[in-house]
């Protein structure tokens, strides 16, 4: 295996009950009521795709688009950022170190804006692991669709086949697995549910034990 693509929310940061209580406040200005457990059906979802659902199954008539709220959270999450740090995963700095160690290349593949993801990459210390950064305002389809995670291999230079991503949601995974990448699910409480498309492999977390669990799948692809 020659580079692993990772996902950016939920996988290389904790960040998933952050954006659902920006999404829940955003959304209670428009005179929606969403709970926190009703927004994990958009955990992998692009913020665009996220409020066109939202705008049709609320007939909200007088807002100002689906682009435009998409805008409007990427503000809101930004200046929320500001006062708030997301803090790394366990375990997922000690995996970076390991995969450059073996020469194994890395890149972000997210559904965020690209200015959300290279604060987070910053503020989280993980610049240096990622100079190839495909965000989702820099696609034309955002996951499931495979062009995220074949944008990311053709900047790393390497055939599908050869990487490999590690992902949080169904959306993510069903991109990766259409686009011929090899998956790695991870399972979380706040974003697990049945996929349509099965991760080769599935792991609970990046503790040691996980950590070698991954590195041998890697060797052995």
């Amino acid at each position: 295996m020659k580079a692993v693509i990772f996902d950016l929310d939920g996988v290389l940061v904790d960040s998933e009950p952050f954006h659902a209580e920006t999404l829940v406040a955003l959304a209670g200005d428009l005179g929606i009521s969403l709970s926190r457990e009703e927004t994990r059906r958009f955990i992998g979802v692009s913020d665009e795709e996220m409020w066109e659902t939202l705008i049709s199954e609320n007939q909200l008539t007088g807002h100002p688009g689906a682009k435009n709220m998409a805008k409007l959270q990427a503000a809101r999450t930004l200046e929320r950022l500001s006062s708030r740090a997301l803090l790394p995963r366990d375990g997922v700095s000690e995996l970076l170190v390991e995969l450059r160690s073996l020469g194994i290349l890395t890149a972000v593949a997210s559904s965020s804006a690209r200015a959300y993801v290279d604060h987070v990459l910053e503020t989280a210390g993980f610049s240096l692991y990622f100079p190839v950064r495909v965000a989702g305002d820099e696609v034309d389809r955002c996951k499931p669709d495979p062009e995220p995670y074949r944008r990311a291999t053709e900047l790393l230079g390497v055939p599908f086949r050869s990487a490999a991503a590690i992902e949080d949601s169904p959306s993510g995974i069903e991109s990766a697995r259409r686009a011929g990448l090899f998956c790695i699910g991870l399972e979380t409480a706040e974003s697990w549910n049945t996929p349509a498309f099965e991760p080769d492999l599935k792991i609970t977390g990046f503790s040691r034990k996980e950590r070698r669990r991954i590195l041998r799948f890697l060797d052995l692809q």
